[in-house]
C-alpha cells in the first residue's frame, strides 16, 4: 500500500526520468523517426508514422515523445489505417560492386541479419551461399534464416571465428 510519501517520490522520480528523456537532439543522430504527441488526438497519426519508418528504408529506430499530460489524456480519435510496405532498391553501383568482390572472393563469409527474414530472402540467401561456397554466420534475430542442418550454416560464434580468415565479408 503506497504512502502519500511515496507517491510523491514516485511523481518525483517519473517526472525526473522524463525530462532527462525528451532531448530530442539525443535520439536524432541515429533514429529515423523522431516525434511527440502535443495531444491525445495525435499518437494515432504519430504510431502510423513510426511503424512506416520502420517498414521502409533501412531499418533503425523511431523514437516517439508521449509526454505524461498526453498518456493521461482522453479525446475521441480514429485509428489510422496500416500503411502500404515500399520495398526499397538497392544502389545498383554499389550492388555491382558487391558482386564483382564477392565472385573475385576466395573465402567469403556471409552475415546474415533479420532483414534477410523480414525481407522474406531466406531462399536467395541459401542459393547465394551456396553459389559462393560461403559459410553464412546468422546473428540471434536471423536464426532459421538458413537451416542449421545446412553445411554452410554457422552460430554467430562461429562466424566470429571465422571472420579473420575471410576475404570478403557480406
Amino acid at each position: 500500500r503506497f504512502t502519500d510519501l511515496s507517491l510523491n517520490a514516485i511523481e518525483i522520480i517519473a517526472r525526473n526520468l522524463f525530462e532527462r528523456s525528451c532531448d530530442v537532439r539525443w535520439w536524432a543522430t541515429d533514429s529515423a523517426l523522431v516525434s511527440a504527441a502535443a495531444n491525445p488526438g495525435d499518437v494515432p497519426g504519430v504510431v502510423r508514422e513510426a511503424f512506416d519508418q520502420l517498414a521502409s528504408g533501412r531499418p533503425r529506430p523511431v523514437e516517439i515523445e508521449v509526454p505524461p499530460d498526453v498518456l493521461m489524456g482522453t479525446q475521441d480519435v480514429e485509428l489510422a489505417e496500416p500503411g502500404p510496405v515500399t520495398p526499397v532498391e538497392g544502389d545498383s553501383a554499389a550492388l555491382d560492386h558487391a558482386a564483382r568482390l564477392l565472385g573475385a572472393a576466395i573465402r567469403p563469409i556471409i552475415y546474415a541479419g533479420s532483414g534477410v527474414i523480414t525481407s522474406g530472402a531466406t531462399d536467395e540467401l541459401r542459393v547465394l551461399a551456396e553459389m559462393l561456397g560461403a559459410p553464412v554466420a546468422m546473428s540471434a534475430n536471423a536464426k532459421g534464416a538458413m537451416s542449421s542442418e545446412h553445411p554452410l550454416a554457422l552460430t554467430a560464434a562461429g562466424g566470429y571465428e571465422m571472420v579473420p580468415e575471410a576475404d570478403v565479408i557480406l
